[in-house]
């Protein structure tokens, strides 16, 4: 979020950390996980909107791979609801969505500039 301060105006930083801190509270991270990535793909959108950019959904999918070093779809795959620390799980997810939402908003911010 450092990085992000110094290159965006307070505005801008200030929507992007509404969206992504909005994202994080929208699904119940140890339920199924394809609404997870659903509002991942829309919190990424939205953070285009900010910068007047429009993302794809293939756009966002591989912006998610390249934060996470997953592919979306191998995500869901290793995926298994209910096993290991719910806590533990919900905590991981979370911090994922933040390095993902600031990820993009810093890259799409210094594409801008």
């Amino acid at each position: 979020m450092d990085e992000a301060k110094k290159i965006m105006s307070n505005e801008e930083f200030e929507q992007c950390k509404n969206i992504i801190c909005s994202t994080n509270m929208a699904y119940i991270p140890i339920l199924l996980p394809s609404p997870r990535f659903v509002k991942l793909i829309d919190m990424i959108k939205s953070i285009g909107k900010v910068f007047n950019k429009k993302i794809s959904e293939l756009e966002a999918k591989e912006s998610i791979q390249l934060v996470t070093g997953l592919s979306v779809e191998a995500q869901q795959a290793y995926f298994i609801p209910a096993i290991g620390n719910p806590i533990f799980v919900a905590i991981k997810e979370i911090e994922e969505n933040e390095a993902i939402g600031w990820t993009v908003a810093v890259d799409i911010a210094k594409s801008k500039k």
